[in-house]
């Protein structure tokens, strides 16, 4: 058995190609973008069950907001920008690559809980849809 994946604050942090909002929060940054079309056309992105995530330039800032990018060691798995895991990110992209293998990459690991959220077939937000999923 492997020893648990720990996180520890990192200094500078990564530049930040995503951000992932979860609950609440990212209901509400949805219906605030759906009623901004010109900034809700700035991104790409999924919804999951509980969360929006986005990429694209100047990402938005929601409660909770959790920054992703792109370690040295890893070009297909995103982390926390202020934060290192344990392990090297090398090691953990390939093992959820492995683990994976279908998911569409690159993928978001998120640390708490740890999931891992695939991008790759992030596209524009389809405003009806985004609406009916903010809705509580």
């Amino acid at each position: 058995m492997s020893p648990p994946l720990t996180w520890s604050p990192r200094w500078p942090p990564l530049e930040p190609e995503c951000v992932v909002v979860r609950g609440a929060s990212a209901r509400v940054l949805a219906r605030a973008l759906v009623l901004d079309p010109p900034r809700l056309a700035r991104y790409r992105g999924v919804v999951t069950d509980d969360a929006l995530v986005l990429s694209g330039p100047e990402l938005p800032w929601a409660e909770g907001a959790r920054y992703f990018g792109r370690d040295a060691g890893s070009g297909w798995l995103l982390v926390p920008t202020t934060e290192v895991a344990s392990v090297p990110t090398a090691w953990l992209e390939r093992r959820y690559r492995q683990a994976l293998a279908q998911a569409a990459w690159p993928c978001v690991l998120v640390p708490e809980p740890l999931t891992v959220i695939p991008l790759g077939a992030a596209a524009p937000f389809d405003p009806q849809r985004l609406a009916a999923w903010s809705m509580p």
